[in-house]
């Protein structure tokens, strides 16, 4: 089994930091027989872990997206992602972070991104949200297909073990 997960920014805030938080904790998550890939862009800083495939990102990819590796599982952790290999055997994971531009563009803007959305969604095998805000706005604006939304909040850290003194 494969995990693919793919960073949409090379700069450390907002999707390039939610990816850095995936690079540093997926020596965490690491079982036989899975392999982590990280598809990171061209430029910026990568921190190598141990037993983590890095591919960085090329042009070429979203022409032939067959020159991707092919895997089980790919997390696109944003609804924007620009590259995507998906196969019979590939389930993704796809994490909606907002619909702000449901209020901020013009209807025709708002029709085509939707459009888009609804798309990316009707492909995926799980759909997660980063707020509870973000899956009620999900499900106003697009037709879930009976998918069930998961809510997993960005950057959050354990508070119910105190480090200092190892009590929970």
């Amino acid at each position: 089994v494969s995990a693919f997960l793919l960073n949409r920014s090379s700069d450390l805030c907002g999707f390039g930091q939610i990816t850095a938080n995936y690079q540093k904790n997926a020596s965490s998550f690491l079982q036989d027989g899975v392999e982590v890939i990280f598809l990171m862009p061209q430029k910026g800083d990568i921190k190598p872990q141990p037993n983590i495939v890095y591919i960085k990102t090329n042009k070429i990819y979203k022409i032939f997206k067959f020159l991707l590796p092919k895997v089980n599982m790919w997390h696109s952790t944003n609804q924007q992602y620009r590259y995507l290999r998906l196969t019979r055997s590939t389930s993704q994971v796809l994490t909606i972070h907002d619909l702000n531009f449901v209020s901020e563009k013009s209807s025709l803007k708002v029709i085509l991104k939707l459009k888009k959305l609804q798309y990316r969604v009707n492909h995926a095998a799980v759909i997660t949200a980063i707020s509870n805000y973000a899956a009620e706005e999900l499900k106003k604006h697009i037709d879930l297909k009976g998918k069930e939304i998961i809510t997993i909040y960005n950057g959050v850290e354990r508070i119910d073990k105190d480090e200092r003194d190892g009590k929970s």
